[in-house]
């Protein structure tokens, strides 16, 4: 399959052609100035845009995700995501985003993992008091009370005005933890 005629140009010697080279739709790159101004449905346009046309270009996965986590369609972040996060385990970020989505989803156990992973690892992006507030509330969806309040603790020592861990503290205590 011969590529589109508007992606192909030609690099002259002495005005002579030497080669033809493919360039990369600019798609990705306008689907990223959206994703910064916050235009969601523009990125998102742009970036399934780059990605029908080079399925293989792994930063199209990486923002598809997070657009994807950023709508509320848990399914495709989760499969954008893990598709990125195989070629770049180490990517925090990508950790980050899969345990948001695990978490809104329901899948409280790989979530817990995930979060796990980020607060060993000390990222600066995400505070360790929401760190330990949503292991903890993870730990108390799946009725494991006395982790959960380990863990609130843990956030409130942090941040003793967090009202989310607050609340969940007051709802571990008429459990009795």
């Amino acid at each position: 399959m011969y590529p589109p005629a508007e992606t192909i140009y030609s690099v002259d010697v002495g005005g002579r052609p030497v080669s033809a080279v493919v360039k990369r739709p600019k798609n990705a790159k306008l689907g990223y100035q959206y994703y910064r101004q916050q235009n969601i449905d523009k990125a998102l346009d742009h970036f399934q845009k780059a990605y029908n046309n080079h399925p293989d270009y792994m930063c199209n996965w990486f923002y598809l995700g997070q657009i994807y986590l950023n709508k509320g369609q848990l399914d495709q972040a989760i499969q954008f995501l893990n598709k990125y996060s195989e070629y770049f385990p180490g990517n925090m970020q990508t950790k980050a985003g899969l345990a948001d989505a695990h978490y809104r989803k329901g899948n409280y156990n790989e979530a817990m993992r995930l979060y796990y992973i980020l607060l060993r690892n000390d990222v600066e992006f995400v505070q360790k008091f929401k760190l330990n507030y949503v292991i903890g509330d993870c730990f108390f969806k799946t009725k494991n009370y006395q982790r959960a309040a380990k863990f609130v603790n843990r956030a409130l020592q942090h941040n003793g005005n967090f009202q989310p861990a607050r609340r969940l503290k007051k709802r571990l205590q008429q459990q009795g933890y």
